[in-house]
């Protein structure tokens, strides 16, 4: 029952579309409809011409056999299979209707009317050999009833919508006016709706009403106009539309309107038509210079001046005696030049005299006066005022609109979800949007934004995101709004940005001014030359804001790698084109499907030589992308494994994602034994390659958040995989061992002065029987490599982590002596670590000056 409540509110909703497709199936096929029609009306006579011409003529002796009937089926799937084909590239439409006019006839001679006998096969007396038409009928009208029905219950899209979907191709937003409320997005429509009451409630019996309608361009004075005639859609008024744009360069704006009142109002009144052709004609040719000087010679003015009023009353009867009242819109009142603006306004002043008539002009006020004052020196501002009676100034685009509409457009061509992109667009706290001023800029930025977005990518990898979208966004909006700012940008950006080093100089940063040789201070630039730079104060705010978003702000995520600001991705935003440093879907699926996974690894060190954030990208989100396979996703984590093994150039995972990754494994648990071959691939990966810090790091980081249940193995197999990668990392470097048995147990997280910073369970248990004989058996070398050493200063430091290793390990530092006394360490050697200590402690654990005569401390403290 919700299904058919939900299927018939989805019609409702649908109801202009449909109107609109079932007008357009009727005016497509009408000669089709009028045959059937008369078929209908006429059938007795054209029943009698098939039964004399047709059935007793070519079927009189006709019988059904096994033959017959073998062809008759042969012949229907062969027309069958024909008009399959066919309808693939004939009229959707045409189609249906032919096949929908084909059931009913089957329908009414099949089983309500016997004017024909209707032959049975020989194989079966039910089935008639008229029943092809049914078949061939039925066959084609269920795909179209398929799709009308997934259309009701709404997931079904035309064509057309289809070409919108997200990564495919699509057309530009067009700025075009709007012609309904549908698509008011600076929700006017109310304001429109009193406009027009109260314009029409205004009295113009004897006398034209003159209305403006002042905005500055671009702010939608047209789709303000659009809107009103909606209301204005009746048969007692009659609109008219005139663009003196349009007929400036081929013809006087006189005859240009008048001609469009008389091709309009001739429709009603034939003598009127003439009437108005006369008046402009008189109108125009006095109006002339010449015309002027040789009326005056010949004393023919006072006759001309008379002919005009005589012409005006006989279109003011005329006009009275349609009984209908005229609105006329007159736009781009401020695309014309200064003599044709003055030219009209005159005119506007003329034609206001008849009676019935609303004349609606929309202009930039500021423009139109500019124009009238390079022709009339005085009293140019109030000019305008005197020919309408009535201005409106369209209120500005509210920024809530504006980010509205942005919104609308940008949907079309891209996820918006991705990336926070709505959120940012919709949140007014972010300032840099409050620089969009009108409609134009949002069509203009949405097309620029949708086109990048797009042509970031190669066609084989729409479906994957390799690009951040508010910082296209940012930088779209820079280069759209301030060209030539981005000019200067453009040809200076690496006097502008600057590596930052405080993250490996992996991205850049904006350069302010600490008085470093080579590099521009941008926004200080700005200020100094803002008449050159054409930018005003709120300009080079604005910029400011941008610039600080996309090069000051670090968010040290996981998408960090593909944002404007790191060095190796910042091309991709300034050139919009695919990288030779990518790898594409294809590239990446094809060596994902392999079997030898040597054939991988090959792949792999290609790639790692110059597309290793490409490479980090397709591992992190491989399985996003697409519906992959087990064998796809095995290969996928092999891949994740070995990288970290190489340990390749500006490679790093994020641990969640890792353990994401490993846990889709999940889904391809049919069975027990199944379940078990994964586990024991998981457990093969952890294991295989042996100890490196990143691992290290990642089994501490599943034992502390518990998250080894995610991957599909317990505790004690951690345990096992903890114990085999320590003990691998024993055989290495000594500071290997200190630094992987603090990653193990994640003591950068701990503070040193927490007795009970951690609990002694069988996984720290086991680790520290371990580092317990490591140090037994290497206990010169592990002293050493306690401590670090600035030997340009002198300076003894003990390191945080190991201090909370020897507390962890020993209990304290006493216990750890005793642990030195036991095992053989000298006692000379004993007592300078106890002195230090004390010293050490007493400094507040900071760096302090220390001889040590028999032990070398190593590595650098600053």
């Amino acid at each position: 029952m919700k299904k058919i409540k939900r299927m018939w509110k989805n019609i409702f909703s649908k109801t202009q579309i449909l109107w609109k497709w079932c007008s357009s199936f009727i005016r497509e096929n009408v000669i089709i409809i009028i045959l059937v029609l008369i078929y209908i009306f006429l059938h007795s006579y054209w029943e009698n011409w098939i039964d004399v011409h047709i059935v007793k003529t070519f079927f009189k002796d006709f019988k059904s056999n096994l033959l017959y009937d073998i062809i008759a089926i042969v012949v229907a799937a062969v027309c069958l299979c024909q008009i399959r084909i066919k309808n693939v590239k004939t009229d959707k439409g045409k189609t249906v209707l032919k096949n929908l006019i084909a059931l009913v006839i089957w329908i009414y001679y099949r089983w309500y009317s016997d004017r024909f006998n209707l032959v049975s096969l020989s194989i079966s007396e039910y089935f008639k050999y008229f029943d092809i038409v049914f078949v061939v009928a039925i066959s084609m009208l269920i795909p179209f009833c398929i799709k009308f029905i997934l259309f009701c219950f709404g997931k079904f899209k035309s064509n057309v919508h289809s070409e919108l979907d997200y990564g495919r191709p699509f057309g530009f937003a067009r700025n075009l006016p709007i012609y309904g409320k549908q698509d008011d997005f600076l929700e006017r429509d109310k304001f429109v709706q009193y406009t027009v009451r109260e314009l029409l409630e205004t009295n113009t019996s004897e006398v034209s009403f003159t209305y403006g309608i002042n905005a500055p361009w671009g702010t939608g004075k047209t789709s303000f106009i659009n809107l009103m005639k909606c209301y204005l859609e009746s048969d007692y008024i009659i609109t008219i539309d005139f663009n003196p744009w349009l007929y400036a360069a081929e013809k006087d704006l006189v005859t240009a309107l008048f001609d469009e009142l008389s091709n309009t109002l001739k429709q009603y009144d034939r003598s009127l038509g003439k009437k108005l052709i006369d008046y402009s004609k008189l109108l125009s040719a006095f109006g002339t210079p010449e015309t002027k000087m040789i009326s005056s010679l010949l004393g023919l003015a006072r006759k001309e001046d008379g002919s005009l009023k005589e012409k005006k009353r006989q279109i003011t009867e005329a006009i009275k005696k349609i009984k209908k009242r005229i609105v006329i819109f007159i736009d781009d009142l401020d695309r014309l030049e200064a003599d044709e603006i003055l030219e009209m306004l005159k005119l506007i002043r003329n034609i206001s005299d008849f009676p019935n008539m609303y004349i609606v002009a929309a202009y930039d006020k500021a423009y139109v006066i500019k124009c009238i004052e390079e022709k009339i020196k005085f009293g140019s501002i109030n000019y305008i005022d005197k020919i309408f009676e009535h201005e409106y100034s369209l209120t500005p685009c509210s920024n809530e609109s504006l980010r509205r509409a942005l919104v609308d457009k940008l949907k079309r061509g891209i996820h918006l979800d991705s990336d926070g992109l709505f959120n940012y667009i919709m949140n007014h706290d972010n300032k840099v949007l409050n620089a969009l001023s009108d409609l134009r800029e949002v069509y203009r930025l949405s097309n620029r934004i949708v086109s990048a977005y797009k042509l970031s990518y190669s066609p084989e990898i729409y479906s994957s995101r390799r690009i951040h979208k508010i910082d296209l966004l940012l930088f779209e909006f820079f280069k759209m709004k301030y060209p030539v700012v981005y000019s200067l940008f453009e040809q200076k950006w690496h006097e502008i940005l600057e590596p930052d080093p405080q993250v490996n100089n992996s991205f850049y940063k904006l350069y302010r001014s600490n008085n470093v040789g080579g590099y521009l201070d941008f926004i200080q630039y700005l200020r100094y030359h803002q008449k050159d730079m054409c930018v005003n104060e709120f300009d080079i705010n604005t910029i400011d804001m941008i610039f600080s978003e996309l090069f000051e702000q670090q968010d040290n995520g996981k998408d960090e790698g593909f944002r404007i600001r790191n060095t190796k991705w910042f091309n991709r935003y300034l050139n919009l084109t695919q990288l030779k440093t990518d790898i594409t879907e294809h590239e990446f699926d094809e060596v994902m499907n392999k079997d030898d996974f040597g054939c991988i690894k090959t792949a792999f060190d290609d790639w790692s030589v110059n597309k290793s954030i490409s490479l980090k990208y397709w591992l992190e989100n491989y399985y996003k992308v697409k519906m992959i396979k087990s064998k796809q996703l095995k290969n996928n984590i092999k891949g994740i494994f070995y990288a970290l093994h190489l340990d390749y150039k500006d490679y790093y995972f994020n641990y969640d994602e890792l353990t994401q990754i490993i846990s889709q494994l999940k889904k391809f648990n049919e069975d027990k034994e199944n379940t078990q071959t994964n586990r024991d691939f998981i457990l093969d990966q952890l294991t295989r390659y042996g100890e490196n810090y990143f691992l290290c790091n990642y089994i501490g980081y599943l034992h502390k958040s518990k998250k080894y249940v995610e991957i599909g193995i317990s505790e004690s197999e951690l345990i096992d995989v903890q114990k085999t990668l320590f003990q691998d990392c024993c055989k290495d470097y000594i500071g290997w061992v200190i630094q992987d048995f603090s990653a193990f147990l994640r003591l950068d997280e701990i503070s040193s002065n927490d007795e009970k910073f951690i609990d002694k369970d069988d996984y720290v248990n086991c680790l520290i029987e371990i580092m317990r004989e490591y140090a037994k058996d290497h206990i010169v070398g592990f002293v050493n490599q306690l401590f670090g050493k600035d030997s340009t200063k002198g300076l003894i430091i003990f390191f945080r982590t190991r201090r909370i290793v020897v507390k962890l390990v020993w209990g304290s530092w006493d216990g750890f002596m005793e642990f030195l006394s036991e095992n053989g360490y000298p006692n000379q050697a004993i007592e300078e670590l106890k002195n230090f200590y004390r010293q050490y402690e007493n400094k507040g654990f900071k760096p302090i000056e220390f001889d040590f005569k028999h032990i070398q401390p190593v590595g650098t403290i600053i």
